[in-house]
């Protein structure tokens, strides 16, 4: 009934940079300098990392492993090192044939603290998240954690204010933490 073209598809970093007004950031706007996230910890509290990524080289700064799988620090799922990548990826090569300049995530000179506690199956716990937010709060300086990302869903229906993974959220924000959350996954 009807015939398409064949469109070539191409993932879009450099246009969502764009889009959220991180390369303004990255050059600085209204007479403020221009922020890369340079000194500045992420905790990325997720499946782990890949360090072997070519955009991932040299941003880690710690691993930690909560699953206790056998995995150790190891992303088996990968949706760690995607999240990783959007968040703090910097990378010489070209994003791809059409866009020459290199990836770079959102913060291309923070340094990420993998927490892991996605296993190989893209499951977790609840208490190793809240493990975890707690690692995070208690070595906020050690490595400059200022920020959290929490990049996944739960189907609790409790109430905010008796879910154990928003109090934990909470005591990271009252630490001065801010703290990033999915949007969209239940």
């Amino acid at each position: 009934d009807h015939l398409s073209r064949d469109v070539e598809v191409t993932s879009f970093m450099s246009v969502t940079n764009e889009a959220i007004g991180a390369d303004q950031v990255w050059e600085g706007v209204a007479g403020l300098p221009g922020l890369t996230g340079a000194g500045v910890g992420i905790a990325l509290v997720d499946s782990g990392v890949w360090t072997g990524h070519r955009s991932l080289a040299g941003r880690v700064a710690f691993a930690k492993d909560l699953v206790g799988d056998g995995h150790g620090e190891q992303d088996m799922y990968g949706h760690g090192t995607h999240i990783g990548a959007i968040v703090a990826g910097n990378s010489p090569y070209p994003q791809d044939s059409e866009h020459q300049v290199p990836f770079r995530g959102v913060a291309p000179g923070a340094s990420l603290i993998s927490l892991r506690v996605i296993g190989a199956d893209g499951r977790g716990r609840a208490s190793d998240v809240i493990e975890a937010i707690d690692w995070a709060i208690a070595n906020r300086k050690r490595f400059n954690i200022r920020i959290i990302n929490l990049s996944y869903g739960t189907n609790s229906t409790q109430a905010a204010e008796v879910d154990p993974l928003s109090y934990a959220v909470e005591q990271a924000w009252k630490q001065g933490i801010v703290v990033v959350a999915a949007a969209g996954n239940t």
